[in-house]
């Protein structure tokens, strides 16, 4: 990593993605790494999860593999977005990053359009026939998605900005072991609703293993009714971000769900940031309080400094290993993707 002028000097940079261990899987995470070269003191970084879509609709996903050989509609958003944000931020630095992300939006309606040939809800929905076709929203099931965290971090000024979508998530971490995530994880709470229900589903059918109720039809259409969560809106066309989550699926309505915000350092306190697809964080229970929470980001600083994104990985894999019938930490897969950038600051004389 090249010696910066600024007065935060970066002392390294880790970025670790792997897809989930499944036979024939494609990576449906991506990463973004920036370093300015009209202005090395200013480092844009994005960690991007696509997500699978709830129902498949073969008409969207055969035109994008015959397009893009290889992607599934996930990969293929996340790979879009990463395109359109290294474009962007490289041409233009100091590029909003939120104008960054709609642009990008705007680019993947336009190639959703191409490929399936309209982008009105009521004609995709259509094609699944009912019950679906009765209601437009649900087209947000079927449209190849991402979630993203992009951040920006200005060196010279010890700022750091960012523009969010989803459940991938922005930590600081601190030299006295605290973690603070700067981040929502705007769709904690409807995954939460969605894994009680499977597990009162377990409970009331007498299923063994949670795995076994997940999976099970009417398990599955607990985690697909999450899937109208993605730039939701109510039944009168309003969005709600209490009610909804941000994704890239080039609904314009992901305008409303972009969270941003700005985080002025103290260079005496911060070893360095983070940046996590879900897939990278560690495993917890399904009704976590807060001071679990808080242990669990603890625990997490202190792998990622002590073995880096690898060490955090192996024992997020450990964990996930350990509950292969999801009944420990309740979830909808095994492991999914993980992706991780580490940048960690050197210490500031003076």
């Amino acid at each position: 990593m090249a010696v910066h002028s600024g007065s935060l000097p970066v002392a390294s940079v880790e970025v670790f993605s792997r897809p989930s261990p499944v036979r024939i899987r494609v990576n449906e995470d991506t990463w973004v790494f920036i370093e300015s070269p009209g202005n090395p003191d200013l480092l844009s970084f994005a960690v991007i999860d696509g997500a699978g879509v709830r129902k498949n609709l073969p008409e969207i996903g055969e035109k994008v593999r015959m397009q893009f050989p290889n992607l599934t509609p996930a990969a293929f958003a996340s790979h879009l977005l990463k395109r359109s944000l290294e474009q962007q931020l490289r041409d233009n630095p100091l590029y909003s990053l939120s104008t960054a992300l709609l642009q990008a939006n705007d680019l993947l309606r336009a190639e959703i359009t191409q490929i399936v040939g309209t982008f009105d809800a009521r004609q995709i929905v259509q094609k699944l026939g009912t019950p679906f076709a009765s209601d437009p929203r649900n087209v947000r099931l079927v449209l190849p998605t991402c979630v993203v965290t992009l951040a920006r971090l200005d060196l010279t000024h010890a700022r750091l900005e960012f523009a969010h979508l989803g459940d991938t998530g922005l930590f600081e971490m601190f030299y006295d072991g605290d973690v603070v995530r700067h981040t929502r994880d705007q769709m904690s709470l409807f995954d939460l609703q969605a894994l009680a229900s499977v597990l009162t589903l377990q409970q009331s059918q007498q299923i063994e293993h949670f795995e076994n109720a997940v999976s099970s039809p009417e398990g599955r259409e607990f985690i697909i009714q999450s899937g109208l969560r993605l730039n939701y809106v109510d039944d009168f066309g309003n969005t709600d971000p209490q009610q909804g989550c941000g994704a890239m699926n080039g609904l314009p309505e992901m305008e409303d769900y972009i969270e941003t915000g700005t985080v002025e350092l103290d260079v005496s306190r911060t070893v360095g940031f983070f940046l996590l697809s879900d897939g990278l964080d560690l495993l917890s229970p399904l009704h976590e309080d807060p001071v679990q929470q808080q242990q669990r980001y603890r625990k997490t600083g202190q792998l990622i400094r002590q073995f880096g994104l690898r060490g955090l990985y192996n024992e997020m894999r450990r964990m996930a290993l350990s509950d292969v019938h999801l009944d420990t930490y309740p979830r909808t897969k095994l492991q999914d993707d993980a992706t991780g950038i580490y940048l960690e600051f050197g210490r500031v004389k003076g």
